[in-house]
């Protein structure tokens, strides 16, 4: 296995166990049959596969498999796509629901969108980490889910926040409040991991990303011309508020 990181320091581990460390991108893929970038936003992502002198697009084998699991906006995924297509590679949008514990644990579910067959392929790659693979269509349907599931993500998280607050205002025993909601039909699964990092005041990243996420659906909402809800818009609005 190679691998590449734009801060060498976080490839250390990987290195002591035995992986290649490559310079740039293009060095790191030259003789993988798989690809998989998982960075930041769009901007980060045009760079490590597409730079002219150091992207990975270049330095992939006519076999390869180039798989993108970064959080990213449906326009670009199919603009990368477009792009693989020219240089006739084999291209899957494969983002996640889960964090690094998920993936320790073989947990992380996996949306991707393009080719069946060439996910097929991937299949057994992608479970190594995760427990399921769902084919979502055509690219750019997986970043749509991806952001989808984050915005139910951020609706959770604001409610939540904005409860423990009012609660707080007014005296209350949080967590006997909490446990007791805990036991209605409205109660979800990610809700009962909230509140315990809010008031341990953890999990700023995710929450962060998420309101990324958010803002993401946001906009692909208005380039389509459709109305996006107040509910959907407030983890964006309100993300000071809730990574404290």
């Amino acid at each position: 296995m190679a691998v590449w990181n734009r801060t060498p320091a976080a490839v250390k581990e990987l290195a002591s166990a035995g992986a290649i460390i490559g310079k740039t991108p293009r060095e790191a893929v030259a003789s993988a049959d798989v690809v998989l970038s998982m960075v930041r936003d769009d901007d980060v992502s045009h760079e490590v596969w597409l730079d002219a002198e150091h992207g990975a697009l270049a330095g992939m084998q006519p076999h390869s498999i180039a798989i993108e699991s970064s959080t990213l906006t449906p326009g670009w995924i199919k603009t990368l796509a477009a792009e693989m297509a020219t240089h006739t590679r084999h291209f899957v949008e494969a983002p996640v629901s889960g964090s690094r514990p998920q993936a320790e644990a073989g947990t992380l579910v996996w949306f991707a969108g393009g080719e069946q067959d060439v996910i097929k392929k991937i299949q057994p790659v992608l479970l190594q980490m995760g427990s399921v693979v769902y084919h979502t269509g055509a690219h750019g349907s997986a970043a749509l889910t991806k952001l989808a599931t984050n915005a139910l993500m951020g609706v959770q998280v604001t409610a939540i926040a904005e409860i423990i607050g009012i609660l707080n205002q007014e005296g209350a025993d949080v967590a006997r409040v909490l446990n007791a909601v805990s036991g209605t039909s409205c109660w979800s699964p990610l809700a009962g991991g909230i509140p315990a990092s809010y008031r341990r005041r953890t999990g700023r990243g995710q929450y962060v990303r998420c309101g990324k996420a958010v803002s993401l659906k946001e906009e692909e909402a208005l380039r389509n011309n459709f109305a996006v809800t107040i509910a959907v818009g407030q983890p964006t609005l309100h993300g000071g508020k809730i990574c404290g």
